[in-house]
């Protein structure tokens, strides 16, 4: 749903959820950049060490292999971010081609590809 009213900006440039900042500075836009030194390698992070989220502690305490403070961040999770965010930013969609060893694309990463986007 999300991915709806971030399209907009397709047939109204003033309505641009993805690069909309607000008041405190985050923005969609930032967020992807954030996960770009992770996805590529360059960097590391550790999940769920300094989680405030009570959620978080009850999935660890139950046991959840994902939610387990210090698991590392495996680049191949954000191959269907890049997916979505290439429609934005071209570069990224390097990412999902770099990084999609085992991966089937979906139609969203077809879609957003340099392949079918003249734009």
């Amino acid at each position: 749903m999300l991915s709806i009213f971030i399209n907009l900006k397709k047939f109204d440039p003033a309505f641009d959820l993805f690069s909309y900042t607000s008041p405190e500075g985050a923005s969609v836009e930032k967020s992807v950049a954030y996960v770009v030194l992770y996805a590529i390698g360059e960097q590391v992070r550790q999940e769920w060490v300094n989680s405030k989220v009570e959620l978080d502690h009850q999935r660890a305490a139950a046991g959840l292999e994902e939610y387990q403070p210090g698991r590392l961040f495996d680049p191949a999770e954000a191959i269907p971010l890049f997916e979505w965010a290439s429609c934005y930013n071209r570069e990224w969609h390097k990412l999902v081609q770099e990084g999609s060893k085992g991966y089937t694309a979906t139609w969203v990463g077809l879609l957003n590809s340099p392949l079918v986007r003249t734009n």
